[in-house]
């Protein structure tokens, strides 16, 4: 846990960790009391199991919060650390104030073909080549879907805040249909931006977060 406030958890992206927020954690640990997880097989933390998926990662969350007496809290997501602020926030609806996901994917046929056969063939090195289980237990969470159907996602009350890239792994097309079942939910387009928005356009998206997380209800 880091700094003081409301609570906001932070969840990073596939094969990276808690410190992909460093940009973020600068200005957010003065108004928020941060809640820092590596996922298993992620950062510090290892895995006692075999699997790696979604179910596992908010039963871990949970936990978290339980152990910290953290009644409810913020979410704040990239890419798959979108994906799992999202399953959290339908299963544990009265947990979650706000959630801001970055880049998230509904499915793994959302991603745009080029980013299916890139994953797709790094699974397969993984498998094949390094025979490494960790790793494949990562790439496999990547091609995992959220299985979250339209009607879960009209139950979600939280406000949401979607931030993506004109140039993204995902479409536009194809983000407005995972925004438009969300009952209080916003998409907003960064131009002339990729992926990697936590890096590279972390001056632009600062007062969407802070204006998003600091909104009176």
């Amino acid at each position: 846990l880091v700094g003081q406030g409301p609570a906001l958890f932070l969840l990073h992206g596939n094969g990276g960790s808690s410190k992909d927020f460093k940009r973020q954690i600068a200005y957010l640990k003065k108004d928020f009391q941060l809640i820092l997880m590596d996922t298993r097989d992620h950062g510090r933390s290892n895995n006692q199991s075999t699997v790696l998926d979604f179910e596992t990662i908010i039963y871990d969350m949970n936990l978290i919060l339980t152990h910290e007496r953290i009644e409810t809290t913020s979410l704040l997501g990239f890419s798959d650390g979108a994906n799992i602020a999202l399953k959290f926030a339908v299963t544990f609806p009265e947990k979650c104030q706000r959630l801001i996901g970055i880049s998230p994917n509904l499915t793994f046929d959302h991603l745009k073909k080029k980013h299916q056969i890139v994953s797709t063939k790094l699974f397969w090195l993984a498998e094949n080549l390094l025979h490494s289980t960790k790793l494949k237990r990562v790439l496999s969470l990547a091609q995992e879907d959220l299985n979250l159907t339209p009607a879960e996602l009209r139950k979600l009350e939280a406000p949401t805040l979607i931030i993506m890239g004109d140039r993204d792994i995902v479409s536009p097309e194809n983000m407005k249909e995972l925004v438009a079942p969300l009952p209080k939910g916003e998409l907003f387009i960064l131009k002339n931006s990729g992926h990697s928005i936590l890096r590279f356009r972390s001056k632009e998206i600062k007062p969407l977060i802070l204006n998003f997380l600091q909104e009176k209800k």
